[in-house]
């Protein structure tokens, strides 16, 4: 099983450069992410293409588009963003009816920006979620190379011990041999 596992990761790592490649990218977190919205965007292709097809002409994709990925149908998405619609258009053509294009046009560029800060605004938090689990993980590993350098540090001390008890054993032995060639000379002796 981890064998198949290997392989496959190999095989998803060779996919997101195959898929970054035509983009360029200068690291492997560009890469990764460019990967992520390239395979996401592939998801979606088919149902961006349904709500083309099916949106009314005037409607704003971009919102419709939205409103799917947030998980709506089609046909709610359609409905909400038609309904949002002609909410904002029944107060403003009793406000001014004489410019009912500007407004409509100046609404529709503040919803843009609207969403366009909406999706700023998670990207920051999605970062900052990311920094945060990239900060713990730090701090996990920073634990782990103190638990090892004091691992290291007693072994390098048990080491040292046991050098130094085979240096003492190795002079006790040749006193040892010495004392015992005195010892056998004396006895031979003249």
């Amino acid at each position: 099983m981890p064998f198949l596992q290997a392989r496959e990761l190999r095989f998803l790592l060779k996919k997101k450069i195959a898929l970054g490649k035509t983009f360029g990218y200068s690291n492997d977190h560009e890469r990764d992410a460019l990967t992520a919205a390239l395979l996401t965007y592939r998801s979606y292709k088919n149902i961006f293409a349904r709500i083309e097809k099916k949106a009314p002409e005037n409607a704003d994709l971009e919102l419709i588009k939205l409103h799917v990925i947030r998980g709506d149908s089609i046909e709610a998405a359609i409905e909400k963003v038609r309904a949002a619609s002609e909410a904002r258009e029944k107060p403003r053509s009793r406000a001014v009816p004489g410019k009912p294009e500007e407004r409509t046009a100046t609404d529709e560029s503040l919803l843009k920006m609207r969403e366009v800060v909406q999706r700023q605004g998670e990207q920051i938090q999605n970062l900052q979620e990311y920094v945060e689990e990239l900060k713990q993980a730090l701090v996990a590993k920073d634990r782990k190379i103190s638990k090892l350098e004091s691992r290291l540090k007693g072994f390098k001390k048990e080491a040292y011990s046991e050098v130094r008890k085979s240096k003492e054993l190795q002079i006790r032995d040749s006193t040892i041999e010495s004392l015992k060639k005195k010892n056998s000379a004396i006895k031979t002796g003249p």
